[in-house]
């Protein structure tokens, strides 16, 4: 699951989420019910020659759940 920092003021909600080497336009965010649902994917740039000595950024498919707050919202960027 990608990181995330959620912060509130009197009128905003900003959820911001660490997506390093991720391209934005393949991630999907949408609001469902009572939580901002993330879905994409981190590809893998390992060309077939490489040795991998070691994996600590988890790649590939994710997904993440967000409950909000009770509230009226909006998605913007």
């Amino acid at each position: 699951e990608p990181p995330v920092d959620i912060l509130e003021t009197d009128r905003q909600l900003s959820v911001l989420i660490a997506l390093p080497g991720v391209d934005p336009s393949g991630v999907t965010v949408v609001i469902e019910e009572n939580a901002l649902h993330i879905v994409g994917e981190r590809p893998v740039m390992i060309s077939r020659d490489t040795v991998i000595r070691r994996l600590e950024i988890p790649y590939g498919r994710f997904e993440k759940r967000i409950f909000l707050p009770a509230g009226n919202y909006k998605l913007t960027e």
